[in-house]
Parts: structure tokens; C-alpha cells; sequence
């Protein structure tokens, strides 16, 4: 079962990569998603690529909130760590 969940994660993260640098969709789209299904992947994936331009104090909810369905997604401590030092 978690493997699945790892290839899923991979693959959702290697097609947001991919197909969202070319296609627009709002941002409040995603946030609508995981509203609905807090386990949508793909929807974190886009709103994670696009809270790195937001400031840390704009971001931190988002982080936190994430963070909180996934405790083991290392990238993404990372990037909220790092996020927090400029």
C-alpha cells in the first residue's frame, strides 16, 4: 500500500513538472481541490510549486497544513525550512 502511494506521489510530482509550467489553472482551483480531498497529490504538488513565491509568513499555514497529512515528505521540510532563511 505504500508503495503505491510513493509511485503515485513520484508520477504526480513528475507531471506537475512537466504539464503545469505550460498550463495556467488558478491557484484558488487547487485550493478548492484539496478542500474537497485533503489526499489530492496532485493539487499539493501545484500549490507547494507556487507558495514559493509567497512570503514565509503567506506560506507557513499552507506548509503546516500539508505537512500535517504527510509528516514524512522530507523535500517538502526542506523547502519550508529553506523558504524561511530569505
Amino acid at each position: 500500500f505504500i508503495n503505491n502511494i510513493i509511485i503515485y506521489f513520484f508520477f504526480s510530482l513528475v507531471s506537475s513538472i512537466f504539464i503545469s509550467r505550460h498550463t495556467k489553472v488558478p491557484i484558488t482551483t487547487y485550493y478548492s481541490r484539496i478542500n474537497t480531498d485533503p489526499w489530492d497529490t496532485d493539487a499539493w504538488l501545484h500549490i507547494l510549486n507556487e507558495i514559493q513565491l509567497y512570503t514565509i509568513d503567506n506560506a507557513r499555514p499552507v506548509y503546516e497544513r500539508f505537512l500535517s497529512l504527510y509528516p514524512t515528505a522530507s523535500k517538502f521540510w526542506k523547502q519550508y525550512i529553506e523558504h524561511g532563511k530569505y
